[in-house]
């Protein structure tokens, strides 16, 4: 089964979320042949460095994420 859509999650504690997902991004199109547009991507900043799965910001954002994800597939 090929992939569809894709979701990057980048979490950093200053800066350097945007390079990553850019990076990120591009490495999936070019291994799996998924457009840009059907790669979503969300990104956060914990300061000082926490797990992130503590951050319900972060929280909120991934599920949002997840539902960008569904919305490519129908």
């Amino acid at each position: 089964m090929n992939a569809k859509t894709a979701g990057i999650i980048a979490v950093a504690n200053s800066s350097g979320t945007n390079i990553v997902s850019e990076l990120l991004a591009s490495f999936v199109t070019t291994v799996s042949n998924i457009p840009g547009e059907k790669i979503s991507t969300v990104a956060g900043y914990t300061q000082p460095p926490v797990d992130a799965r503590a951050n319900p910001v972060l929280i909120e954002q991934a599920r949002l994420l997840g539902k960008q994800i569904v919305s490519h597939l129908v």
